[in-house]
């Protein structure tokens, strides 16, 4: 909103996104200012010694835009008081505009990445393809959440997550000289195959950080700049002259942060599987026991026979534990078809009867979360979305009405 008024937004909750896409919020501060400025108010404020005109507007106060359905307030907007506007939701944009306004957005960073990677660095073999695309894509999202905000690229990675698992082949393998030559190059530019290679890109910037995968993405693009104006070339003049390799690349991620990530990548490159982790726990003698059983969806060369230890993915997942004294994470290290493990309990059982006794419950509640007498109000698996994966979590039906409730990360409430 305005500088020095406070603009705040009520709807339906089905119509947040639907203010935030109409561009009011951007809007209406300079309209306020340019109306201010028209009626003279800009000099009247700064007789008055205020710093913004819209204080004059708003008379000191905060500015109410309310929107409703059209029936109940008509399609003009009306002025009420105390600085409430009324506006008719028909105004706002259908979720069906939103959502083709954002695809084109995203359409046109993806074409404007992949040009100017393309004009730098190429793949050095087919092998290599995912990673230039991969790159682009991720790069691409990054920069229309620069727009859009943080919120917007979680909810894409989910989406994008979610779109992978429903297509046929789960982006298929990206990494087989001699499955590509064989068969068809072009499935390495499939839809399905440019989100998987995106989500792996990102899977790499989680486990090293931001920092780190930019780090690697200014070394590559300095000397693929150094050979372009480099003689003979003019100025102008591009060729593709260096070529991007996963090799080197990852080298050189573990050069710049001792994190060594190879093995890690590489099961998510040498076959189209994707892993499905169905995650419980129990509480026993102030300790956690943990049970993750993992499965592999997509790997239909595995589908008739038994899977060995080593089809199955591995790597670090973080655990969240909610207690009523705060949460805690904790690191497992997954192998294998099934992982169990058994994690401490910071809070004590007497000041959780006590904090139980003091919380305000509904009676029915209190009861049953001093019966359990278990600390624990909720448990998270991979908090910060590390993994690409399905994830089934098995939990009390009071944790999950205690994580509705209280946790304040939207992205956990999906769950």
């Amino acid at each position: 909103g305005p500088r020095g008024a406070e603009t705040t937004y009520f709807c339906a909750r089905g119509k947040v996104a639907a203010v935030a896409a109409s561009g009011l919020p951007q809007v209406v501060g300079a309209l306020l200012r340019y109306i201010a400025d028209c009626v003279g108010v800009t000099a009247a404020a700064g007789m008055l010694g205020l710093k913004d005109p819209p204080e004059v507007l708003m008379m000191g106060g905060a500015l109410k835009m309310v929107f409703l359905p059209e029936a109940e307030v008509g399609r003009r907007p009306s002025v009420g008081a105390a600085g409430v506007v009324l506006m008719s939701e028909a105004v706002l944009p259908w979720k069906e505009e939103i959502d083709a306004q954002v695809a084109a957005r995203l359409d046109v960073a993806r074409v404007l990445a992949r040009f100017a990677f393309g004009r730098l660095v190429r793949p050095k073999t087919f092998d290599d393809v995912w990673l230039v695309n991969g790159l682009a894509g991720y790069v691409a999202v990054q920069a229309l959440s620069s727009l859009m905000g943080g919120n917007w690229m979680k909810m894409h990675i989910m989406d994008a997550m979610e779109k992978l698992f429903k297509s046929p082949c789960y982006g298929g393998v990206l990494q087989s000289t001699d499955w590509v030559t064989k068969n068809d190059p072009a499935q390495l530019e499939t839809s399905s195959a440019l989100t998987r290679s995106m989500l792996l890109v990102y899977m790499i910037e989680q486990r090293v950080g931001g920092d780190t995968l930019r780090r690697v993405h200014n070394d590559l693009v300095l000397k693929a700049v150094e050979k372009v104006v480099s003689p003979p070339y003019g100025a102008g003049e591009v060729e593709r002259t260096d070529a991007l390799s996963c090799t080197p690349f990852l080298k050189k991620i573990r050069e710049f942060c001792n994190i060594d990530i190879r093995q890690f990548v590489g099961q998510f490159l040498s076959t189209p599987a994707l892993p499905s982790f169905t995650c419980a726990y129990t509480y026993k003698k102030h300790e956690l026991e943990i049970i993750v059983i993992q499965t592999l969806a997509g790997n239909t060369s595995l589908e008739s026979a038994k899977y060995s230890s080593d089809a199955f993915f591995w790597g670090p997942m973080t655990i969240r534990v909610m207690e009523f004294e705060g949460a805690h994470d904790h690191q497992i290290e997954l192998k294998g078809e099934a992982y169990t493990t058994k994690l401490p309990c910071h809070s004590k059982k007497a000041k959780h009867r006590a904090l139980v006794a003091q919380s305000g419950q509904a009676d029915s509640e209190r009861k049953s979360m001093t019966a359990s007498s278990s600390p624990v109000l909720w448990v998270k698996f991979d908090p910060n979305m590390d993994w690409v994966k399905k994830l089934t979590l098995v939990q009390p039906q009071t944790a999950w009405t205690t994580m509705l409730k209280n946790e304040r990360n939207v992205f956990f409430q999906f769950d």
